[in-house]
């Protein structure tokens, strides 16, 4: 008889409401939730970091700057924007584009694997005109023109 009393008991409660899910499933919403957060944050900080360096903006200001330089015959504000290997094996080049050519910006464009921008470059004497797309280079953070040979060239 002692048994059925116990099965007609009812279980001692605290004031608590029992739990409906395990101690170890409660967690996990929060688990999954900081795992978001952890992913979203090193893709920010990935998508900052790579866009640290040169970009479409700076690369048009450094055109500009170019083309105003060519444009008022400032050969030492030309130099700023030129990359160093240039500045020294084709001074000569440059100050041939200075003596003999208006130019205005056309485009900018540094997506891919070779950044150029693009003028119109009318002769200072006569009337002939070129389309000349001029090669862009990372140097120490900035972009630079650099291979003013290649954009004469027409490579």
């Amino acid at each position: 008889m002692l048994e059925e009393s116990r099965t007609n008991e009812l279980p001692v409660t605290t004031g608590r409401h029992a739990d409906p899910e395990p101690r170890g499933r409660r967690g996990l919403p929060w688990l999954v939730a900081a795992g978001v957060l952890v992913v979203a944050g090193g893709v920010t900080g990935g998508v900052v970091w790579a866009g640290a360096g040169p970009d479409q903006e700076s690369a048009t200001h450094v055109a500009r700057n170019f083309v105003d330089a060519v444009n008022t015959r400032d050969e030492a504000a030309l130099q700023r924007f030129v990359c160093g290997r240039d500045g020294s094996e084709n001074a000569h080049l440059y100050r041939g584009f200075l003596e003999t050519a208006n130019v205005t910006l056309e485009s900018v464009d540094v997506s891919g694997s070779d950044p150029r921008f693009t003028v119109l470059a009318a002769r200072t004497a006569g009337n002939s005109s070129v389309k000349l797309s001029i090669p862009l280079t990372e140097e120490d953070g900035e972009w630079k023109v650099c291979d003013i040979s290649k954009a004469l060239s027409g490579r």
